[in-house]
Order: structure tokens, then sequence, then C-alpha cells
């Protein structure tokens, strides 16, 4: 079958089109595979899928990529996928970004939209600044992170005090909304209360416990805190409910969002006309050099 892309652990790319193409984008995770897909078809390679072959990779439903740290490397590597090889018109990005802030905020997961923010600075920022970061973007992101609940797991509930409900919910959680109506009336019901103020109260004791299952926009948007395990089961993280945090970071996504809509032409000339440094081994040279005076010393010490 032939498809867009592999995933880098279950891809075998001929030296002879790495030597043409060029080197990965310095991206860390995230999209560097994807975009290097789209490159090579590009230029006329395809990539296939082979029947028949697998690997053992975790289950993506015990990850929680899209709201942990590597958020970050989501929505800033996406956008540089997307000025590569993406649309004229952004629209459709901006807009479910914005609708991706929504569920976060409605989720309490205030760090994954501050992750958000982080992204789309540095995107803005333009290609020159991403091999600059190589080094040090991913202490920025665990700090970032760290400065919010959602952000700083605990290693387990009973770190907390019981959930206020949890004795006489019966462990029972809202349906989610299905038909179109329903959604729409859930979501208006669900930002409004997000906007109102919490009990005090549950800002010490959290009303439930919620399973990762469970931690869905419609079920932690009618709580005022949770604790919610993490989809890996190793821990949970107590996310109280901010309005004030919502809006402020509502208003800040839609003021990124609404810059990059507006500069996208002069965005996506700018990282084209960057592509040939940023997949060269010049670009790449600099950072292996940076790291050989780390690598002499290491070795020096060791003898």
């Amino acid at each position: 079958m032939d498809v867009d892309y592999n995933a880098w652990w279950m891809c075998l790319i001929p030296r002879a089109v790495a030597e043409e193409l060029g080197l990965p984008l310095p991206l860390f995770i995230k999209w560097d595979d994807a975009e290097y897909g789209l490159r090579a078809r590009a230029s006329g390679y395809r990539t296939a899928t082979v029947p028949g072959i697998a690997i053992w990779h975790m289950s993506f439903l015990e990850k929680d990529d899209t709201s942990d740290w590597q958020a970050y490397f989501h929505y800033r590597n996406r956008l540089v996928a997307a000025a590569l090889h993406g649309p004229d018109d952004p629209r459709g990005i901006v807009v479910d970004m914005l609708k991706r802030t929504v569920r976060h905020l409605m989720l309490m997961e205030y760090s994954a939209v501050a992750l958000q923010h982080l992204a789309l600075r540095h995107f803005l920022a333009g290609p020159e600044a991403l091999f600059p970061s190589l080094p040090t973007i991913l202490g920025e992101v665990r700090a970032t992170r760290a400065q919010y609940d959602d952000g700083r797991p605990l290693d387990s509930a009973t770190q907390v005090p019981p959930g206020s409900l949890d004795a006489f919910a019966a462990q029972s959680f809202p349906e989610p909304p299905t038909s179109k109506p329903a959604i729409l009336a859930t979501l208006a019901r669900s930002v409004a209360r997000s906007l109102r103020r919490p009990d005090p109260a549950h800002q010490e004791v959290p009303q439930r416990n919620v399973p990762s299952r469970q931690a869905q926009w419609f079920v932690l948007s009618q709580l005022d805190s949770a604790t919610v395990a993490t989809p890996d089961g190793r821990g949970v993280t107590f996310r109280r409910r901010d309005p004030s945090l919502f809006r402020a970071q509502l208003r800040t996504s839609g003021q990124l969002l609404r810059t990059i809509g507006r500069e996208w032409p002069a965005l996506r000339a700018r990282y084209r006309e960057a592509r040939p440094f940023l997949t060269g081994r010049e670009g790449w040279k600099q950072i292996f050099e940076a790291d050989a005076p780390k690598d002499r010393e290491l070795r020096t010490s060791a003898r």
C-alpha cells in the first residue's frame, strides 16, 4: 500500500535517496518523519508499507502525547511541516488548533495550552530559531509544564483527600453526546460552567477520582476539580478549574493564531527559503561541533 510516510521506527530509506533529499528537520520529535515522507514524495520517491512486517510499540492509548510535554512539539512541528508542504490558506489548521485549545481548557489541561503558546511563539520566531533551540528546548518545555497542576503528576490519588462525590456517584459518568445538536448544547453548557467561579472547598478536596478513559471534556468540564489518572497508570494529576486562567489562555491562543493566519504567506516563504540550511550538512554541523568539546571533556575525565 502506498502511503505518505512511515514513522522513523518503521522506515527504511536508501542511502541514495537520503543523499538527494538531505537530512531531517531539526525538530527533535513529532512530524520530522512525516515531513521527510512528504519531501520524498515531492521529489518523486514514494513510501510503501510492506504487508507482514510489524514492530512492537507502546499502545498510543497509553500515551498522552497531545497534552503532556510532547504537546509543544506537536503544535510547533505541525506548523513547520505545514509551512513547508501545506496549504496556501491556513484557516483549517488555525481553526483546528483553536478547537484543541478549548478542549484542553475544558479538561483543565492548562499546561498543554501554555505549551501551545510557547510553540506558536517559537514558530513565529522563524526557522532561524530551530537549530539554536535543539539543546535547550526540552528543559524549557518541562519547566513551563511544571508551573501548572496538570503538569505535576502525583504518584497516587491517595496523596490528596478522597473525591467528595465518589461515594455517592457509584463511579457513573455522563455518556458522550452523539448528535450534532447534543454536542453543541453540551459544549455551550461546558464552556459556561468553566467560566463560573468554582466552589473554594473543591480546591483542596477533589470532587471525583477520574480514570484516564473517562477523562473526557464533557466529564471534566462539569467538575470544579478532579484527580485524573495518567494513561499509563503510573500516577494522577490533581486538576482544579480556574476561570480566570481559562479566559486568559483562550485570549492568548486567539491572538497568536490570528497572527499566524495573518502572517502565513511571509512565514511560509521564510521556512521554504531556509529549508536547504535546515536539512543540510552545514546546518547540522553546528550542533555536533557544539557538542564536541563536551564529548572530549567527558572522555578525558573518564580516562
